[in-house]
């Protein structure tokens, strides 16, 4: 190769690998300083705290465990997330809130052994629900990506977080609702409200739904399936 192709091959090479790098790094740092997770907490943006509507994932909630101040950890299902508010003055200390919706005990007691592995925390509030130790209750797939997974595949974790899909659609959705002033009912610390997600006028039809969902169940021949091996690990964490 003579010496102005060579110069032409490496100057179209450096165009290439600009053209194929800088898109993927100005995606990786948008979702680093929007922070849809509040897994990095480096760029320090107050005016978006109240509209990440990614704090009820399961990736969100170990992030809070990991940096947030939780002397207290409160643990358990959506009835613990919409119930008790880890701001309330009566804890003493800072708490937060790492209930999960539709958990199963698996995850609970995966949720557990984080809280117990973390040194910050002093005191565990855990609420049963006795539907968590319903065999036919299935963990959900975002809990293995989540930092409560002790397994976790850091590199992949993170690339997930800062150039996955998911990241993207959460950090776009994350612009959105600021620009819209939309609030999300998923608090910083954990606590969820509903009242910000369901209008005044669908409370009668999402109560009417529930009572006829809950009053089909009622009917079913099995209605619940006990797992009695999750009462005995739930046991062995005491």
């Amino acid at each position: 190769m003579s010496q102005p192709e060579d110069s032409l091959f490496r100057r179209h090479r450096r165009v290439f690998l600009l053209t194929l790098l800088l898109p993927i790094a100005l995606i990786a740092s948008a979702d680093f300083v929007l922070d849809p997770f509040a897994a990095y907490r480096v760029v320090p943006l107050p005016q978006l705290h109240g509209y990440r509507k990614e704090m009820d994932s399961r990736v969100a909630r170990a992030e809070l465990l990991e940096h947030g101040a939780c002397g207290v950890a409160i643990v358990g299902t959506s009835r613990a997330q919409i119930a008790i508010d880890p701001e309330h003055p009566a804890w003493g200390r800072p708490a937060c809130n790492l209930a999960l919706t539709g958990a199963a005990i698996g995850e609970i007691e995966g949720v557990v052994r984080s809280v117990l592995r973390h040194a910050d925390v002093h005191e565990l509030f855990w609420a049963l629900d006795f539907t968590s130790f319903d065999t036919r209750a299935d963990p959900h797939p975002e809990f293995l990506r989540s930092r409560f997974n002790a397994r976790l595949d850091r590199f992949e974790y993170h690339a997930g977080l800062l150039l996955g899909g998911n990241a993207l659609r959460a950090s776009w959705r994350l612009l959105r609702d600021y620009r819209g002033g939309r609030l999300s009912p998923y608090g910083e610390l954990g606590l969820t409200d509903p009242s910000l997600e369901i209008h005044e006028r669908e409370y009668r039809e999402r109560f009417l739904w529930s009572l006829g969902r809950d009053v089909g169940a009622l009917g079913r021949p099995e209605r619940f399936a006990y797992d009695a091996d999750a009462t005995r690990d739930v046991a062995a964490l005491a």
